[in-house]
């Protein structure tokens, strides 16, 4: 089956210009990612970007385990129901819909997905877009506003639940949280329960 979709604009996505962490730690950094030359019937829309994966590079991990954040990653504003952020130094940004994956030491029959940015509009495509629709609906809701169960008791938002702790925010993301739930379906907010 053909894709009804159009190539995506960009062959190729390269990451954002790096900065210099302070001593002793170090950025994330991404490699380049290269749109596949054809299109391919493994994948709905036909398209995803890869990189190469050399096994070898990532033996010495421990090199890397003072990875912080870069600056100015917080968002500084709300338009239009999204989050606006300056570009992520040393970061791609990903096109929706399209995944990314790598390909293991040159082999192209050995690739591992690594990422998919999916808004709802990009799951348009899919023939089950109007159940995720209407899921990711649902999911949202319990999430950000809970639930009245039909004996009345009232079940909590999950950001609300006993025992949970926001993990990794910031300040200035604190500050958009209780307007977030209401303008983007993103609810990727990582929690963590005391063990």
């Amino acid at each position: 089956m053909m894709s009804n979709n159009l190539e995506p604009p960009e062959k190729v996505i390269y990451p954002h210009p790096l900065v210099f962490p302070l001593a002793g730690y170090s950025y994330p950094k991404s490699s380049i990612y290269k749109l596949n030359e054809t299109w391919d019937c493994h994948y709905t829309l036909g398209w995803f970007y890869t990189t190469q994966h050399k096994s070898m590079e990532h033996l010495n991990e421990r090199n890397h385990l003072c990875i912080t954040t870069p600056p100015n990653t917080q968002p500084y504003d709300f338009q239009s129901g999204y989050c606006c952020v300056n570009p992520i130094p040393g970061m791609i940004q990903t096109t929706p819909g399209i995944p990314y994956a790598h390909c293991l030491d040159g082999d192209k029959t050995q690739m591992i997905m690594v990422a998919c940015l999916h808004p709802l509009a990009s799951l348009s495509h899919y023939p089950d877009d109007q159940e995720i629709h209407n899921l990711a609906t649902e999911l949202l809701q319990l999430s950000w506003e809970g639930q009245v169960s039909q004996d009345g008791t009232e079940l909590p938002p999950v950001y609300k639940i006993e025992g949970l702790k926001q993990c990794s925010m910031n300040f200035h993301a604190k500050q958009f949280l209780n307007e977030l739930w209401q303008l983007n379906m993103s609810i990727g907010v990582t929690l963590h329960g005391d063990v």
